[in-house]
């Protein structure tokens, strides 16, 4: 489910699933209490939409417990092998990781659906979300974390102003829309939501800021754009050559580095509904 008709932006290869680990080190919080404020409990299904390389999935595994189940879906064959093996080395019976397309699944009712960062690269979301919430039984869960790029602002991405920042993040945006990205998904959550006919959603937003933690900020922004790399060669859309991110990486580390200086990465806006 991570990849639509259109490019996804991010690939598949060794290097992103490694980033995604990354990634949930930056947002892990967030996603728990996104689970807790939604009361995934003990025991339930749960459905993890666009897995990757498994760690939302684990992340459930934690809240259902032994006696529950999550099931995570992916499209991609290397996201699906490497989260299998994360939860076997993890000895997480509870845990399994299916290879389809959302419209071609096929399972019981679940008592969650879960989902981060795969709105976004949807065709179309509403669609997506629908049909997901169909898996979800009555008085189930619906529970999903979108970013919402566009709020890295300049004035608000780093302070002092990163000059560098600004290009990398000028590079990278115009990327993911020529891939069929959403940039502003997360605060589309609320019309994604009841346009999918589902309840009205309780919306949280959630940033980033990093000091101390701004290096690991600066090397996961830096990857991002590095995964990108072959989506934007396909599409013809200007991306910095490997040694240029390099350098942008090199400079942003700098600027972090100065006093009191303080990244911060994708703002994410969480949602979380019962389905009637």
């Amino acid at each position: 489910m991570s990849a639509p008709s259109r490019d996804y932006v991010l690939g598949h290869d060794p290097e992103e699933l490694a980033r995604l680990e990354r990634q949930a080190a930056i947002y892990g919080r967030a996603t728990r209490q996104l689970f807790e404020a939604a009361g995934i409990g003990h025991g339930e299904r749960v459905l993890d939409l666009g897995c990757g390389a498994g760690d939302v999935s684990l992340l459930a595994a934690e809240f259902v417990g032994p006696e529950g189940a999550v099931i995570g879906v992916d499209r991609a064959a290397a996201a699906i092998a490497t989260a299998q093996r994360r939860a076997d080395a993890r000895g997480l019976c509870q845990v399994r990781f299916v290879e389809s397309e959302l419209e071609a699944l096929s399972l019981d009712p679940v008592d969650a659906v879960v989902g981060r960062f795969v709105l976004m690269h949807q065709p179309d979301p509403v669609r997506a979300l629908a049909h997901a919430a169909g898996c979800v039984r009555a008085g189930g869960i619906v529970a999903m974390m979108e970013s919402h790029l566009t709020a890295l602002a300049a004035g608000w991405h780093s302070w002092p102003h990163s000059a560098a920042y600004q290009r990398l993040l000028d590079a990278m945006l115009p990327i993911i829309v020529a891939a069929g990205g959403r940039i502003d998904m997360g605060l589309q959550l609320r019309r994604t939501f009841l346009a999918a006919g589902l309840p009205e959603p309780a919306l949280e937003v959630h940033a980033t800021p990093a000091g101390t933690e701004a290096p690991g900020m600066v090397r996961y922004m830096a990857d991002s754009l590095r995964s990108m790399r072959p989506a934007a060669e396909r599409l013809g859309v200007p991306c910095p050559s490997a040694a240029g991110i390099d350098a942008l990486e090199r400079e942003m580390l700098a600027d972090a580095a100065r006093p009191g200086a303080v990244f911060n990465g994708p703002v994410v806006v969480t949602a979380r509904a019962r389905r009637g």
